[in-house]
């Protein structure tokens, strides 16, 4: 599969990694909007191409792709969604999907009838203790639940993440 990504932060950066962890994925495309990130991630992953800022539109249009990571701020998402789409690039989008309902409900139509595969990134459903806890909940082992409150957050990318690629 040729892959191209966009966003070479930290996030791009775990999913570069697992994709050159895979025989069957080619690295072909890199897309940032800075120049430090893209060229160390293309560097560190030898990545032919490298597209910045709003260059990722000539990516999905011209490198003939078949699956892009958007691993971006959450209010692109949609957008690059959207034209990842209009050029039958399978996807595998960082969450959220979209910032409102309406770019989801766009989303869907776009992708319906479309035979593409799409794909968010919801990891925590695969934390090993979260099969146990079901298994609890079903069983009514400490009874009938009538409300669960779970949080999970992190310091998101802010002033506290850098690119990964750095290292």
């Amino acid at each position: 599969m040729r892959v191209g990504l966009i966003g070479a932060g930290a996030v791009g950066t775990i999913h570069l990694e697992g994709y050159q962890k895979n025989p069957n994925c080619e690295l072909v495309a890199i897309a940032s909007r800075t120049f430090k990130h893209a060229k160390k991630a293309a560097d560190k992953f030898n990545i032919p191409k490298v597209y910045l800022g709003e260059e990722w539109l000539n990516m999905l249009r011209n490198e003939n792709l078949d699956v892009v990571s958007i691993c971006t701020p959450n209010f692109l998402h949609a957008s690059m969604t959207i034209e990842a789409i209009d050029n039958n690039i399978n996807i595998l989008c960082e969450k959220p999907i979209c910032v409102s309902n309406k770019q989801l409900i766009e989303v869907e139509k776009r992708l319906k009838n479309k035979g593409i595969i799409f794909f968010t990134s919801f990891q925590k459903r695969y934390i090993s203790f979260l099969p146990l806890i079901k298994k609890i909940i079903a069983n009514e082992i400490i009874g009938k639940l009538l409300l669960v409150d779970y949080h999970f957050s992190h310091y998101g990318p802010y002033k506290s993440w850098q690119a990964i690629s750095e290292e």
